[in-house]
């Protein structure tokens, strides 16, 4: 059955397909505008994904305080489910309910049917809706309104139970004037209710569910009609909003898309989701999820942050757009609920079976959903039957392992590493037996033997151990699959615009941090000068680029080695604090060396510097140090903005929470060390670590530690970071520029020449400046940040935040400037589109193939303040930044001309046609480009 709703029948003119192509895409778009709606009523909602739609419809007692606020973050409305005329024993407060206002019993549902006539029942859910409210809805969906009917038999009685729903709602509205109202149905009191709600919702216009049979079904055509005809008169008298809510399996998606368009196409605003609500469907608007749980036990890999699917898997995910989530199964269990929806699919990294009750059945669930799965290492559980036939594999027996050589490869193989000349210890023998799977490297025996190490399919991709890695005598490890590849193949991601945190306006972002350590050690260069005194005169006021700046405070003030030159230390922290080029942070009170086996108490030295008489404290460490910085070391009205983690970097959960606490970012961390003699992705970390409820921010590139060995040699190896840099922007632009280092880099005069070198090759990049604090801002919106789609093609975009920059990873993607004020450009680079947007938080457009014809952002080094397209074809603009500015506007054969506060400033025509100009101060001031034909 052909179920899309602009399929036009044999003998339809061109003319008459055209004009109603037109109304039914008028009509989708204006089902979608601003008026999507999900419904969800199941616990533990996806914020991410549900705080994307502008009205949600949730289960009050399924959503904590917490939650609701996140829900309603991106300004969702949200509506409160309430039973006005049935009442069932799994409300906690069932047995409150008067039990003199029952009238009936409504088996089919184990409910009780209740007296609207009742003043008892009235006082109730009066009070009921006063608690919503308090509790912070914004409105009610009132449900059950024409249950009365299961129990009264007379016109009069009828009419009695019609009047009293009336006047609930006429009660309800004049005890809450702001409160927004919904119905679901009440056909009977339409012209009664209509003046106090905004929409009327039904159920089942095409695809219904029987609750008696546990059946989906579709709806006869009488039914449908009588139904149009009804919520089509309703819309008509009382222009209200018309929301349908129709029933399909999660494993049935495509389908719901083509019955979501089909209900939109009558104007209607669809919900297309399972019978029991807990499941993420779609409507006018679908959300793009970016979340990809992360399977792993704690009881193989320890802490999170030793898992593969951290330090291996999480940092592909993000660079296409996705969210690692990470999921525990040896403290958490498996993933419960429907997952489909909610999450972009299930990634694991499995070292053999999955000790974890009922995984086989959870995994079977899984594949039914068709909840995308990619598996590393083993399928964490035997083939079982049923396993084989949803998966299109079969178990091999009788491997002669030690015989095992390539038979097979394609593209996705050999990404960094060739496939091993022979295998051994295989995790599984399997083969693919399916027409719908890939087989992407097979191996044969002696005995010709086939087996299917790395696959995909349908259902999702796994690859199977060893053929996943190399690793070579000095334990580096290689892909031998393609992470990027394999990850988006299995779980069909798609090349959605997403948010992008290395770039501003085309150029990548560019910031410096400088650990404090080391700040009283003498430089061994001429003059008597200390190595953070020699990092500010030759190279923070030389090169006028943002810097991030920390002291470790008991080096300043607390041994007595360096009592000597306290004075001095004071005097250059105060210096370095008062440049505005200059961003304070702080690097702890006592550096400890380790953080997670310092309690409170132990006495120091052992994991922190030997501080006499001071016992680790978490609060001295990190509000006590920035409490000193601020009153002892920066100028008036500036303050610490960072903290910096110390040694291994790995900061408790209770001090990430401190940190939020005082108002904060933070970073360090992570291990990004790609070099062109160990080229591997396998070295670039991902960008954040989850610890509980809160985010711990790696920092994006390593420091000269790591390059000079220690500190053991060579002492000009930070000038090796360049590699490191380079390749984290290309082939793909996995990071931003990050140039981290301690002040023991300007001790030597080979390490300050690597230093400076590193700071020449930087200024000759294209590239954004900005100080530590304006990348972390970005790094937790991202992980939040919202795609959907509506029905007629417009992307939505919604809690942004900081982040101005989205990427497509194709390169026929482009944005239509006419769709949305909010887009200025874009720029194709080596991995893609990049779009530019004005910094608005949420917004939409749509996609074109082409590179946009009007004048438009091509890139620049300042941030968009204002941008301001007119109807005379002008564009009124102000950009400002951490260097002078320089911009690039497309060329599109006509003359521009620029003014800054009415100033021409000329342009330079580049050999791609585009026009760049240049400012010598950091802000544009009020600028006007006109654009004549």
């Amino acid at each position: 059955m052909n179920k899309n709703p602009w399929h036009s029948p044999p003998g339809h003119s061109l003319l008459v397909l055209l004009a109603t192509t037109l109304m039914l895409a008028t009509l989708t778009a204006q089902a979608g505008n601003g008026k999507s709606v999900a419904f969800f009523y199941g616990p533990n909602p996806p914020v991410n994904a549900l705080s994307q739609f502008d009205r949600l419809i949730l289960e009050s007692e399924n959503v904590k305080p917490d939650e609701l606020q996140d829900l309603k973050r991106n300004n969702s409305t949200a509506f409160a489910y309430l039973s006005v005329g049935e009442v069932g024993p799994h409300r906690n407060w069932f047995n409150t309910v008067p039990q003199a206002a029952i009238l009936a019993d409504n088996p089919d549902w184990n409910t009780k049917v209740m007296d609207l006539t009742s003043a008892r029942w009235q006082r109730f859910l009066l009070q009921r809706v006063t608690q919503l409210v308090n509790a912070g809805y914004d409105g009610l969906f009132l449900d059950t309104m024409d249950s009365y009917q299961l129990a009264v038999t007379t016109d009069e009685q009828r009419k009695a139970q019609q009047d009293s729903l009336a006047n609930l709602l006429y009660r309800i509205k004049n005890q809450h004037p702001d409160i927004r109202m919904i119905v679901n149905r009440g056909f009977e009191v339409m012209d009664k209710i209509s003046p106090y709600i905004e929409a009327v919702a039904a159920e089942s216009l095409y695809a219904g569910w029987n609750n008696a049979e546990q059946q989906y079904l579709p709806v006869p055509i009488a039914d449908r009609t009588w139904l149009q005809g009804k919520l089509e008169q309703i819309r008509l008298d009382h222009n209200l909003d018309i929301i349908i809510v129709d029933y399909l399996p999660p494993s049935r998606r495509s389908d719901a898309r083509d019955t979501a368009a089909q209900i939109a196409g009558h104007g209607f605003i669809p919900w297309i989701a399972n019978p029991s609500l807990d499941y993420v469907g779609l409507g006018s608007m679908e959300v793009i999820p970016r979340d990809v749980i992360m399977l792993y036990d704690s009881r193989q890999t320890g802490d999170l942050v030793s898992a593969e699917v951290h330090m291996l898997l999480a940092m592909p995910l993000e660079y296409m757009g996705y969210v690692p989530q990470y999921h525990d199964i040896a403290t958490a269990g498996l993933p419960s609920g429907v997952l489909k929806g909610s999450y972009a699919g299930i990634v694991a990294w499995n070292r053999g079976t999955i000790n974890v009750a009922g995984y086989p059945e959870w995994l079977h669930k899984q594949l039914i959903d068709q909840m995308p799965l990619a598996m590393i290492g083993s399928l964490g559980s035997e083939l079982s039957a049923t396993l084989t036939d949803l998966l299109g594999l079969q178990t091999v027996a009788g491997i002669d392992q030690l015989t095992l050589t390539p038979l097979s490869s394609d593209e996705l193989i050999s990404f960094e590493a060739p496939v091993p000349p022979r295998i051994d210890q295989i995790s599984m023998g399997l083969r693919s037996t399916s027409s719908l799977n890939t087989t992407h490297l097979s191996f044969e025996d002696r005995n010709n033997t086939r087996i299917d190490t790395v696959i995909t399919g349908p259902w999702g991709g796994l690859a199977l151990h060893p053929t996943v890695l190399d690793s070579n005598i000095d334990s580096v490890q290689d892909w031998i699959i393609d992470p990027f590849a394999f990850l988006k193949k299995s779980l069909k991601l798609t090349d959605a615009p997403m948010p992008d945190i290395t770039t501003e306006n085309g150029k990548r972002l560019w910031f410096a941090h400088i650990d404090g350590d080391a700040m009283p050690s003498w430089a061994e260069l001429p003059g008597r000068r200390l190595g953070s005194q020699v990092i500010l005169d030759e190279v923070i006021v030389p090169y006028d680029l943002p810097h991030t700046v920390s002291v470790v405070e008991a080096e300043i003030n607390s041994l007595d080695q360096f009592q000597d030159r306290r004075e001095l230390m004071v005097q250059t922290a105060r210096e370095l604090f008062a440049l505005d080029n200059v961003e304070i942070a702080s690097h702890s009170y006592s550096h400890p060396f380790d953080w997670a086996p310092l309690k409170e108490g132990s006495k120091s030295g052992a994991y922190n510097l030997p501080v006499p008489g001071y016992r680790f404290r978490l609060q001295r460490e990190i509000e006590g140090s920035v409490e000193y910085i601020d009153k002892t070391l920066a100028p008036p009205g500036k303050k610490t903005e960072v903290m910096l983690w110390t040694g291994t970097a790995i900061a408790p959960q209770q001090a990430l929470g401190m940190v939020e606490q005082l108002g904060l970012v933070n970073m360090n961390g992570g291990n990004t060390v790609i070099s062109k003699a160990r080229p591997t992705v396998t070295t670039i970390s991902p960008s954040a670590l989850p610890n509980g409820n809160y985010l711990q921010i790696y920092a994006p590139i390593m420091n000269e530690n790591i390059f000079t060995n220690e500190w053991t040699g060579p002492f000009d190896g930070f000038r090796r970071v360049i590699e490191t840099l380079e390749l984290t922007d290309k082939p793909r632009r996995i990071k931003p520029a990050n140039v981290y280092y301690h002040f023991y880099i300007g001790t030597k005069m080979s390490s300050l020449r690597s230093l400076q070198e590193v700071y020449n090759w930087s200024v000759k990049q294209e590239i954004f400046p900005v100080f530590a604090s304006d990348y972390l801002v970005k790094v937790p919106h991202f992980r939040s940040a919202g795609v959907a789609r509506y029905l007629d093609g417009r992307w939505k975009i919604s809690g942004l935040g900081p982040i101005r920059s989205l990427r497509t990873l194709k390169n026929n993607a482009w944005p239509d400037l006419t769709s949305s004020s909010a887009v200025t450009g874009a720029r194709a680079l080596h991995d893609g589109v990049y779009i530019h947007t004005d910094g608005t938080d949420t917004f939409s457009f749509r996609t074109q193939s082409t590179q946009p014809a009007q004048p438009h952002l091509v890139a620049a080094n300042g941030r968009i303040d204002h941008w301001r397209k007119n109807r005379n074809g002008q564009i009124s603009f102000r950009l400002s930044g951490q260097v002078p500015v320089v911009l690039t506007l497309s060329g599109d054969r006509r003359f521009c001309q620029m003014q800054s506060n009415d100033v021409i400033v000329p342009g330079r025509i580049n050999p791609d046609g585009n026009t760049t100009y240049e400012f010598s101060k950091k802000d544009t001031g009020d600028a006007v480009i006109d654009c004549q034909t």
